[in-house]
């Protein structure tokens, strides 16, 4: 074949064509550093149970491009990358792709990209806070006994910590947790608890509206000024997603900028921030608290979560187990009661009695009036048990089975369910309490007795009844 000679280019078609694209040396330099812990187990959880398959003939070459790249946002190599693709992506392909062949694709996605691996590592949005040093003997450790609690509200919430406030629905968490924000942003006391003042965030996922009305009954209540650094965050983010987290932390980061460094973040509530999730499934509920926990590590701040409440609120916070032994406080609301049932470092608080007032602030377009509630923490005369008289009998006998046991050293008192249910015939045998029909509705009653004076289920069927824990609410009051 005889070619002629090449024509000359027309004057208008250099300036129709783009630069060449410059490619720095070894590709683009990474955001923080590459294959750490958070970064592999976000791109696990990505390939296992967000990246599209390849499929064969649908664009599968394109398809795993894009997703090597995706993994590599979270902070990898590609040697890592391939090694976590051909775990947990490549059996997902139809048909799975040659290891040459995937290693090629990972490659090219490190070759070609434009955006910095490590962009889409909520981790790298902020500078951890760590310690100049990663160890500490024991003589630095003992004398940092004393100084190195930083509490945030004294005796309930420590600053740095992941904490839980669960109840169920109508309960008044949120009422309860806005207060806290409310109080650390003012540095207004607690109970008389000392609270160490600054920034509190209120991430509110749902209900902003009915929060704005709380923000105002704040106001008119303790005539708040308005540039008291509490600030709300009225939408919703995707906790489970690394891209949620980003785009939480990239607000958080402009409030640090503008307001100061943050103290409290409250997120209300858990299932809002699954965002579909489920609050049983140990996988959705470990990348929450993984992501909750690089929150907290970024900014600094306590993390509170908002949460519901099982069928039975005895048993704790609705859902995964191990939510429990991840965070660092958990406290329960229910009947008019704040009581923490966990502390990690922290002596227990016990109860503390609150009424919701409920305050006018006007009138709608309609004429029709407009109301939202404050907390008011009462004291011990103010705060009514109402106990039944059956609960008056189940008290009793818990009582005297209590008294006739020797405490632990923390002033608790484990009593069964068996010890109650033979006192209680024992008991009815000589009619000093009422029959009741079964085993089970003696349970129940225990249930109900326990949940309004403040025992704790230590497992299933065990109570624990803290010493002078009698049938009053006001002898556990902080006041």
């Amino acid at each position: 074949m005889k070619f002629s000679e090449l024509a000359p280019i027309p004057d208008w078609l250099p300036s129709k064509l783009s630069a060449p694209i410059e490619r720095p040396e070894g590709g683009v330099a990474p955001i923080g550093e590459l294959d750490t812990e958070s970064a592999i187990g976000l791109a696990s959880h990505y390939l296992q149970h967000d990246a599209e398959p390849a499929i064969e003939n649908a664009g599968g070459d394109a398809t795993t491009f894009m997703v090597a790249a995706r993994a590599t946002d979270f902070g990898l190599s590609p040697g890592v990358c391939l090694n976590l693709m051909a775990e947990h992506y490549n059996p997902r392909c139809e048909p799975p792709w040659d290891l040459e062949d995937l290693s090629r694709k990972v490659d090219n996605a490190a070759r070609y990209r434009k955006t910095p691996p490590g962009i889409a590592n909520p981790a790298n949005e902020f500078e951890p806070v760590v310690a100049a040093r990663a160890w500490v003997t024991f003589g630095e450790g003992r004398r940092r006994a004393l100084t190195n609690t930083r509490p945030l509200i004294k005796g309930l919430l420590d600053s740095a910590a992941l904490s839980v406030v669960f109840g169920q629905p109508n309960a008044g968490k949120s009422y309860i947790v806005l207060d806290w924000a409310w109080r650390i942003a003012t540095g207004t006391p607690w109970m008389g608890r000392k609270v160490a003042q600054g920034v509190a965030v209120y991430v509110a996922m749902e209900g902003a509206r009915g929060l704005f009305k709380r923000l105002e009954a704040l106001k008119r209540k303790h005539d708040t000024p308005d540039d008291v650094p509490l600030v709300i965050i009225p939408q919703a983010f995707n906790l489970r997603s690394a891209d949620g987290v980003k785009r939480l932390l990239g607000i958080l980061k402009e409030i640090e900028a503008e307001i100061g460094p943050i103290v409290f973040l409250a997120i209300d509530t858990l299932v809002a921030a699954l965002a579909g999730g489920s609050d049983t499934d140990p996988s959705d509920m470990g990348l929450y608290l993984k992501h909750a926990a690089a929150i907290q590590a970024a900014t600094g701040a306590h993390v509170c979560t908002v949460h519901h409440a099982g069928k039975d609120i005895g048993r704790g916070a609705r859902g995964w187990s191990g939510l429990l032994g991840t965070i660092d406080t958990e406290i329960e609301v229910h009947d008019n009661t704040v009581r923490d049932t966990k502390q990690r470092d922290l002596e227990k608080v016990t109860s503390a009695g609150f009424k919701l007032e409920s305050l006018h602030l006007g009138v709608d377009a309609d004429g029709d009036p407009v109301t939202a509630c404050v907390v008011n923490y009462v004291t011990a005369p103010e705060f009514d048990l109402e106990l039944t008289p059956a609960e008056e009998d189940m008290a009793s006998v818990v009582e005297e089975i209590a008294d006739g046991k020797t405490p632990n050293p923390a002033g608790e008192t484990i009593v069964t369910l068996d010890e109650i249910k033979v006192a209680w015939y024992l008991k009815a045998d000589k009619n000093l309490c009422p029959v009741v029909g079964s085993k089970d509705a003696i349970r129940k009653l225990a249930d109900r007795s326990g949940q309004k004076l403040g025992w704790k289920k230590h497992k299933r069927g065990q109570y624990v009844v803290r010493s002078g824990q009698k049938r009053t609410k006001a002898d556990n009051l902080v006041v």
